[in-house]
């Protein structure tokens, strides 16, 4: 008698919670209190460590502000790193910027009254974001933005990751691999799966080789009582 290990492929779905923010940054107002404002936001959305706290909806439009104000006077522009004078903006928990250099990292347009997103500290336009950083679901093509499952080296979005037999999503449960293809646990065994030779149930992990059959470990006894 000799033990094997049935052989199958289990991964665990991972999961990455807001992939893609569902609307850009609007470049915010610079008055005194508005920008007070804003900071206190930044520090309350740092505080939960959360994404639940939502941006403001409503547009707000650039005001410039002279660096004659004590909030800006020797500071460093976020872009050149040089000190900045003139008008400049600012974005809360990004620093201050010349207007001038406040521009789109990919085609290096001037931003100052655009929409914007933020990565990693750099700043984009709306269409060189979404052109360099939207995932596609691998399941029906459409961009997504918000939930995001990665597995097999593609993305999915929630629901449409799948069992390639019965279609059903998979969820947080595991799920098997057979030339490529995701299938969920029951499925998978009624492929590829081998029954007891005691009790016809389907064998999982370790069983019993004898008698040219296979075996539970706890089916494989004496048969005279």
């Amino acid at each position: 008698m000799k033990k094997q290990t049935s052989k199958k492929l289990i991964y665990h779905v991972e999961n990455y919670l807001n992939a893609l923010p569902s609307k850009p940054t609007h470049t915010p107002s610079r008055d005194y209190q508005q920008l007070k404002k804003e900071l206190t936001y930044e520090s309350k959305r740092n505080q939960h460590g959360s994404d639940d706290i939502k941006t403001p909806k409503t547009p707000r439009p650039l005001s410039k502000v002279s660096v004659t104000s004590p909030l800006y006077v020797g500071q460093e522009c976020s872009a050149c790193h040089q000190q900045v004078h003139g008008s400049v903006v600012s974005v809360p928990g990004n620093g201050v910027w010349h207007s001038h250099c406040f521009t789109c990292k990919a085609c290096h347009r001037q931003l100052e009254n655009e929409s914007y997103f933020e990565k990693d500290g750099d700043i984009y336009c709306s269409v060189d974001y979404r052109r360099l950083f939207t995932l596609y679901c691998d399941t029906c093509g459409e961009p997504i933005e918000r939930q995001v499952i990665r597995a097999l080296g593609k993305y999915y979005h929630q629901d449409h990751f799948i069992c390639c037999v019965c279609k059903q999503p998979f969820g947080d449960q595991q799920f098997m691999v057979l030339d490529d293809q995701p299938y969920c646990q029951q499925d998978y065994l009624k492929k590829c799966g081998k029954k007891c030779s005691g009790c016809g149930e389907y064998l999982q992990g370790e069983y019993i080789n004898a008698l040219n059959q296979e075996w539970h470990k706890s089916c494989f006894h004496c048969t005279v009582s």
